[in-house]
């Protein structure tokens, strides 16, 4: 699908609508007034709307979610079998829901000697054993990027050092270098059809599924959710106002047993979404 910012938007609709409203005005019709989604969609069809931190992709699409790779601590037969589904599903999006570098070289945690790595070496992992792959097994597919808080781990290193922070090559797409994966890179979260949102999460809590109820503001007002960093695999479904909706814990592709925990409640999974204007339906895959 096109990619398009909201004046992009506000101008091809003023196109196909012979209508004249400058940017700033479409930029507030599009965000204060729904009754004109109908028309927006119509010249947007399979699309996507970005405000520079969230992206929502409008249109029929088949997706799949993968997340917590944490390279160079990844599993390879993990991500094999991903890219494998991902063959066979033939989605139109695939998306990288965090986590998927480890950035341990810059945690602020005590450190394991035998485990400490250099910079250079866990992007070289991920570019190479996590990326790549991915990429070759969705050929074809929209792929983004959505940062996890392991991918902040390098945002605070930069804040922290002001004297570097302006470089755009310390930026986490270049040094990931997703613009040569055609991967887009997101900050926050995306949203499918208003009705599903994966979210960069943070919050985790004890027990398959219980992570994913704590989105309560999303889930009581009728989003689904599909959530990455707990590395468990689980599926709730609840009923609101709205009515019925789900939320999916898509599991990881990293190690099963860290030097820190080696009996963890983790599982190798991913998920599914099938998006439509019509409506969604979402399923959890163990690997």
């Amino acid at each position: 699908p096109a990619h398009h910012t909201l004046a992009d938007v506000g101008r091809a609709v003023n196109a196909a609508h012979d209508l004249d409203l400058s940017d700033a005005a479409w930029r507030g019709l599009f965000t204060r007034n729904p009754d004109r989604r109908d028309e927006v969609l119509t010249v947007l069809g399979n699309g996507s709307v970005s405000d520079g931190r969230s992206v929502r992709i409008y249109g029929d699409n088949k997706v799949v979610i993968v997340s917590d790779a944490h390279a160079p601590f990844m599993d390879r037969a993990a991500i094999d079998r991903a890219c494998d589904i991902i063959v066979q599903e033939q989605p139109t999006i695939v998306i990288l829901n965090g986590d998927m570098i480890d950035f341990y070289a810059l945690s602020r945690y005590d450190k394991q000697p035998d485990r400490v790595l250099e910079l250079q070496e866990e992007l070289d992992s991920c570019i190479g054993h996590v990326l790549r792959p991915l990429r070759q097994a969705a050929q074809g597919a929209d792929m983004y990027y959505i940062n996890g808080n392991h991918e902040e781990r390098l945002l605070r290193y930069v804040h922290a050092h002001p004297e570097i922070s302006s470089l755009k090559a310390l930026s986490l797409p270049s040094l990931l270098r997703l613009s040569e994966f055609n991967i887009e890179h997101v900050d926050y979260s995306i949203e499918l059809n208003e009705s599903v949102v994966i979210p960069r999460a943070h919050r985790a809590q004890v027990g398959g599924g219980r992570s994913v109820h704590g989105e309560p503001e999303r889930i009581r007002y009728g989003a689904c959710v599909v959530m990455g960093h707990v590395h468990r695999v689980a599926r709730i479904q609840t009923r609101t106002r709205h009515g019925m909706v789900w939320g999916i814990e898509a599991g990881c592709l990293c190690s099963l047993a860290p030097e820190y925990d080696p009996a963890p409640d983790w599982a190798h999974g991913m998920a599914i979404v099938e998006s439509t204007e019509s409506g969604t339906e979402g399923r959890e895959v163990v690997l």
